[in-house]
């Protein structure tokens, strides 16, 4: 019988001894290691989680600071209300008891309407009068004297308002204790008014705040850091500066602060201190790493053995893994990338894919935005070359309509001589030389003695329609030129639009040789038929972008209906505003195609089709064929998102099935069906009416709690089972949306 070399290994006696020799020196040697990187990790990691605690302490003292700051401040508002309240204003008059009675049922409408507030307690400074609404409280010699019973605590209200308004007081005579909030500053002379806190309030938000790390919170009143109030007070008693009885309450008690490095260094305990509150209030948690080391020597104990068989296991889990993982990445990379560099990561040149071809899609838009803009300028250039007349224009002076800039100012200027021929190329040399240097006029139309001029006037005027205005008059006095002046515009797309509000300022030469359309705006009611379509196009665009392909082609219809009325009239400058029109809506289609992620290819021959239509043939003979090839591509449109998009199901099914990977995200989706982020979070949102990210954590909250009810699992383990890597950031969305912290929700399940 023949063996295998395996086989002859095994089965050779001085072999198996050697490989068993072998194995178990590089076995102690592993574990040796494995011990020494166990105490290392856990020192490590005790002091890393330690520090981490102490910051969500932080947090939860600046939370529980910033719930008491907010209260304190819709006391505020209510100290505001009790001014200006009349049963209060009256009471301050008359003292009767009838008003007294209305007064106090005021005060304690105030006293029952704030959770924050103990008792509302007003003093009348003129009858010398006070009323509260729980508390008794008594007024003699400038001092408030506020009973529990028998005893009384002091509170004078002068001595503490003179240090700043809106300050926390505390008070006690060591039997009793009050944290009073003075809104001080006030001006009244007629009456003064503080509040007396309701401490048990105050307790239970510190205690809402308390964890299985943060195991007690008070707040320390100055100065002598003596304890108002707080949750889970006895944990505190190591730390009293002075001791007590066992039946004296906590509450009055010293915090020693020097005790708190001593508990410190044992990385056990700790007591965290923010100071600074409220004045020279502070709020102090004691947090606990005893239940962080329990878990990490239970998990290091209990993972120790079984690395070994992991490891093991996990060689067929790698291998087994690779073909759900590593086998459809490989397709996938083949499938998108061009040229596969296996130099390089599978994931790098997915991303490089993906970045040349948000790349790609970009420069696609620039390159559409300029051939638009060329187009444009084409067209105004061969309507401008067909009128100069030997002016000795410039036609590059073109370029300058086209700078799109904030401070362009381009008008059309209609001129007219009465007596002789207009001399168009000396106006012009006229306006060039008159203007600053970059502005530039060029001839839209000549015949006989009237011609019409564009101008682009970027002069620092600020008032530049006045400056042209006296130019005008200028001209009127020295030849006895007639004007007529546009309204102005930055964009060149306005030029129609100029040019014919400059020809209805004409018909007003009887009244003045000199008329601005902006003078007789307001007498005329005469519709212009070429003011640009911004909005509709911009509308086109976004409905577009949110696939309302029905409600697209019905925009669609609105633009060809204006380009239709506009190259009725059959003239030149018409004729521009026809092109731009059409053009401007070729650019809006493929933008938002490109935008959509649809390869340029599938309407390559279509666009430049539809783009030759639009500018080198007369409209009314390509109308149709334009109209119809818009159509197409609004078909093309839909048809490719039709065929490419994904449906809310299978968003779904893939949420369920990676909801508890730690690397999940909504990138994940988009990327497996090579889709943008936005489109998913629409598409998601707009059939399901829920977040993308919402549902995900709703999964996720309900797997942790049957976790929590049907297992032993830690709540760090838990954790990471649902997604989550950071456990503070499970734990506080847990409490927020359940009101309990995960422990708590297992111990009253069980309960």
């Amino acid at each position: 019988m023949k063996h295998t070399g395996f086989q002859k290994l095994f089965f050779s006696r001085t072999r198996r001894s050697t490989f068993i020799q072998y194995f178990l020196s590089y076995f102690v040697l592993f574990s040796v290691l494995l011990l020494g990187f166990y105490f290392i990790l856990r020192n490590q990691v005790s002091e890393f989680y330690f520090e981490k605690l102490e910051n969500e302490a932080s947090a939860g003292l600046e939370q529980v600071a910033e719930v008491l700051n907010d209260d304190l401040a819709s006391i505020n508002h209510i100290q505001n209300a009790i001014g200006s309240n009349v049963e209060l204003i009256l009471f301050h008059h008359d003292n009767t008891p009838w008003n007294q009675y209305l007064a106090f049922q005021e005060l304690d409408k105030y006293a029952l309407g704030n959770r924050f507030i103990d008792s509302v307690v007003y003093l009348d400074k003129f009858q010398q009068t006070v009323l509260s609404t729980r508390r008794q409280v008594e007024y003699r010699d400038g001092i408030f004297y506020i009973y529990d019973e028998e005893d009384s605590v002091a509170f004078h209200m002068e001595e503490e308002s003179q240090d700043a308004p809106y300050q926390l007081v505390y008070v006690s005579n060591g039997a009793s204790d009050y944290l009073i909030y003075y809104p001080g500053g006030d001006t009244n002379s007629n009456y003064s008014v503080f509040f007396i806190i309701n401490e048990q309030e105050l307790a239970q938000i510190m205690k809402n705040a308390l964890s299985e790390e943060i195991i007690s919170m008070v707040l320390l009143a100055p100065p002598d850091n003596r304890v108002v109030t707080g949750a889970n007070l006895s944990a505190l008693e190591p730390y009293f500066a002075v001791s007590t009885d066992e039946t004296e309450d906590s509450h009055g008690n010293s915090i020693d602060l020097d005790k708190t490095e001593e508990a410190k260094t044992s990385l056990k305990i700790s007591l965290h201190v923010q100071s600074g509150l409220f004045g020279d209030f502070s709020m102090a948690a004691l947090i606990s790493n005893e239940v962080l080391l329990t878990q990490m020597n239970t998990a290091f104990r209990n993972t120790y053995l079984a690395l070994l068989l992991l490891g093991i296991i996990g060689m067929c889990v790698v291998v087994l893994g690779m073909r759900y993982t590593f086998l459809p990445l490989h397709k996938l990379t083949k499938a998108i990338v061009k040229s596969p560099n296996f130099r390089q990561g599978y994931v790098d040149q997915l991303n490089q894919a993906f970045s040349d071809t948000m790349t790609e899609n970009q420069s696609l838009r620039a390159k559409t935005n300029k051939y638009r803009l060329a187009m444009q300028k084409s067209i105004l250039s061969s309507i401008v070359s067909g009128s100069q007349f030997d002016t000795g224009d410039d036609l590059h002076s073109i370029d300058r309509f086209f700078d799109m800039e904030p401070d362009n100012h381009i008008v059309a200027l209609q001129m007219k001589s009465m007596k002789t021929a207009l001399p168009s190329g000396e106006i012009v040399r006229f306006f060039n030389e008159s203007l600053p240097g970059t502005d530039s006029c060029i001839i839209l139309e000549a015949q006989g003695n009237t011609a019409v001029f564009l101008l682009n006037y970027t002069g620092t005027e600020e008032h530049k329609d006045e400056a042209l205005h006296v130019l005008m008059d200028d001209l009127f006095a020295q030849n006895g030129y007639y004007s007529a002046v546009s309204n102005g515009s930055a964009s060149p797309l306005d030029i129609p639009f100029l040019y014919e509000n400059a020809l209805l300022a004409s018909n007003y030469w009887e009244q003045a040789p000199v008329v601005s359309y902006n003078e007789i705006s307001p007498e005329t009611d005469v519709q212009s038929t070429h003011s640009y379509p911004y909005e509709k196009l911009e509308k086109l665009a976004s409905l577009l972008k949110n696939q309302d392909f029905k409600t697209a082609d019905l925009q669609l219809q609105e633009l060809f209906h204006l380009v239709d009325s506009a190259s009725s009239r059959g003239s030149s400058l018409p004729d521009f505003f026809v092109r731009c029109v059409l053009i401007d809506v070729l650019t809006t289609i493929v933008n938002s195609m490109n935008q959509m992620n649809i390869k340029f290819k599938v309407y390559r021959d279509l666009y430049f089709e539809t783009l030759y239509l639009c500018r080198s043939c007369p409209y009314h003979e390509a109308e149709q064929q334009i109209k119809a090839n818009a159509e197409k591509f609004l078909d093309v449109f839909e048809n490719e998102l039709a065929n490419k998009s994904i449906t809310s199901s299978q968003i779904r099914q893939m949420i369920e099935e990676q909801y508890t990977s730690p690397d999940f995200s909504i990138s994940n989706i988009a990327d497996s069906f090579d889709v943008s982020v936005a489109y998913v979070s629409y598409l998601f949102k707009n059939e399901t009416g829920e977040n993308v990210s919402d549902y995900v954590w709703n999964l996720r909250l309900e797997k942790a709690k049957d976790l929590l009810l049907t297992t032993d699992m830690s709540v760090d383990n838990i954790s990471v089972s649902v997604g989550y890597v950071s456990t503070s950031s499970f734990r506080r969305k847990f409490k927020q949306d359940t009101g309990l912290t995960p422990s708590q929700f297992r111990t009253k399940a069980a309960s």
